[in-house]
């Protein structure tokens, strides 16, 4: 193959490949709300979760949720 085809398939193979990642964080900060991460957790905790006003989004599913006790 020539260089100017390596290139070529290259450059398209990288545009696929971050078209598909912006699509895929696109989805995730459309789905993951406060909602959601509430009900996840009451469906594993088996009882009642309420969220303290924290906000949830893109960097909650990719980062990792902490929780700490409420004290009351």
């Amino acid at each position: 193959m020539s260089g100017k085809k390596i290139f070529k398939i290259t450059w398209i193979s990288a545009a696929i490949l971050l078209g598909a990642v912006l699509v895929f964080a696109l989805v995730l900060w459309l789905t993951v709300d406060e909602d959601m991460i509430e009900s996840a957790l009451e469906k594993q905790l088996s009882r009642k979760v309420k969220s303290g006003g924290n906000k949830a989004g893109l960097s909650a599913a990719v980062s990792g949720i902490s929780a700490e006790q409420d004290g009351r």
